[in-house]
C-alpha cells in the first residue's frame, strides 16, 4: 500500500488569495508564509530530495525490501547546494546550533508553522545528516509548542545522539543531559 494514499489530502497546494497581488504573494511564500498545506510526510520528503541532490523518492509503508519509484525534482544541481550550504549554516551558526555539538555533520531548517484561524503555533525542525552523505532524514514538529530552536532542537538532539551511538556507532564527547 502506497503511504501517499494516506497523506494525498490537497496537501502541497496553494492558493492565492484575490486581495493579494502575485508580487505580494510570491514574497509571503518565500519566507515561508502564507497559504501552504503540506503534510509532515510531504516535509521530510522533500528535504529527502534536497540532501540527496534532487531525487524525489515515492514513499511507502515497507511489507518487503525494494526499489521504490523516484524522478528528478527539476532544481539545478547548484540551486540544490546553494539549499544545503544555507541548511548547513542553520546548523553551524543559525537557530539549530545547538546540533552542531554531535559528531555527526547535520544540515537542517527550523520554523513554526501556524496552524488555522486561530493561530496554533507548531515549532518545528527538518534535518538531515551525515551532510555529506545522507542516511536520515527527521522531521521533529511539536503542536502548540514554542520556537522551532527552543522546543524542536532540543528534541532533535537527542533524536540524533541516539542514532549516532546505535545505528553509526559513534560517540559524543559532551553527551546530552535530559531535563
Amino acid at each position: 500500500m502506497r503511504l501517499m494514499d494516506f497523506c494525498h489530502r490537497q496537501a502541497g497546494k496553494s492558493e492565492l488569495k484575490s486581495s493579494r497581488g502575485i508580487s505580494e504573494t510570491l514574497i509571503i511564500l518565500g519566507i515561508g508564509q502564507g497559504d501552504v498545506l503540506v503534510t509532515p510526510m510531504q516535509l521530510t520528503n522533500s528535504i529527502a530530495a534536497i540532501s540527496n541532490g534532487g531525487t524525489l523518492y515515492e514513499p511507502y509503508l515497507v511489507q518487503t525490501q525494494h526499489t521504490p519509484k523516484s524522478h528528478s525534482v527539476g532544481v539545478s544541481a547548484a540551486n540544490l547546494a546553494a539549499v544545503r550550504a544555507a541548511m548547513r549554516e542553520t546548523v553551524v551558526n543559525g537557530s539549530g546550533r545547538a546540533l552542531s555539538s554531535l559528531p555527526i555533520q547535520l544540515a537542517g531548517k527550523t520554523g513554526t508553522a501556524q496552524v488555522g484561524v486561530i493561530t496554533i503555533r507548531t515549532p518545528g525542525l527538518l534535518v538531515y545528516g551525515p551532510y555529506d552523505k545522507p542516511t536520515l532524514v527527521l522531521t521533529v514538529l511539536i503542536e502548540r509548542g514554542g520556537g522551532g530552536d527552543t522546543v524542536a532542537v532540543p528534541l532533535a538532539k537527542e533524536i540524533w545522539q541516539w542514532w549516532g551511538e546505535h545505528r553509526l556507532g559513534l560517540t559524543n564527547p559532551s553527551p546530552i543531559v535530559s531535563k
